[in-house]
């Protein structure tokens, strides 16, 4: 399921090339980072970021193992200043770990989902339709967000990053961060836009942010954008947007 989740990045024209770099902010256990790894025969350099503890245990042992020499991991959330942020981690949904907690009160995008990703599974796993009954969806949502553990991490901007890492180029900026995709932008100092020629983004559209969103990317060049749900998600407020910037 997770490597459909992954497959989705990879429409509206994106594209990786052997010797790319590409940043995978939101890294959670490290399969996007290794995919692109696989995809491009190691020949790639890959920087990941996942700030919470016991998931970045995880995804620095699944790059060691499957990634080497490839991909450099940071223990720490981008966001728009250097400083720190504080985080609920949720055991039984850690890909639901967010900054924003707020976000998914107060609606039903959750559930809804939930749903979609329960429609959509794949055909070996059509069985688990069965445990799953839509009127159980409100109970699985609140079980998946119980007992969270707050903590505080470290932040730093993209720009922090490309400057200290000597970065030239960023083939592809990938960002799944749950609801602070706006603070990792932020980040963003107008010398480095230029150095970015692709995103994917998850979006979470409040107040408009998809709109706002897709303008500041083309307000910096990536021109050829692209909104569109991700299969399972067209009931909800998420969003992927894809951009591009076109070259001579």
């Amino acid at each position: 399921m997770l490597d459909s989740h992954i497959a989705g990045y990879f429409q509206h024209g994106i594209t990786l090339n052997e010797g790319a770099v590409v940043f995978d902010v939101g890294a959670n256990i490290g399969l996007f980072t290794l995919r692109v790894a696989q995809k491009l025969n190691g020949n790639v350099q890959l920087f990941s970021f996942e700030p919470i503890p016991q998931v970045y245990k995880v995804m620095q042992q699944n790059t060691a193992q499957f990634g080497p020499g490839t991909v450099k991991t940071f223990p720490f959330a981008l966001s728009r200043t250097q400083g720190n942020l504080t985080l609920h981690y949720y055991p039984f949904s850690p890909a639901l770990s967010t900054a924003f907690p707020e976000m998914w009160d107060g609606n039903d995008d959750l559930e809804k989902a939930i749903a979609g990703t329960i429609r959509t599974v794949p055909k070996r796993y059509q069985w688990s339709k069965l445990l799953f009954p839509s009127f159980l969806l409100p109970l699985v949502a609140k079980l998946l967000r119980r007992k969270p553990v707050l903590f505080n991490c470290e932040t730093q901007t993209l720009s922090q990053v490309v400057k200290s890492q000597n970065v030239q180029r960023i083939d592809l900026l990938k960002v799944d961060v749950e609801g602070a995709e706006m603070e990792v932008l932020a980040g963003i100092e107008p010398g480095d836009w230029a150095k970015i020629q692709q995103t994917v983004l998850e979006v979470h559209d409040v107040d408009g942010r998809v709109a706002k969103i897709s303008e500041l990317l083309r307000s910096h060049g990536l021109t050829q954008v692209k909104i569109a749900h991700e299969t399972g998600f067209e009931e909800t407020k998420l969003f992927n947007i894809y951009a591009r910037r076109v070259t001579a």
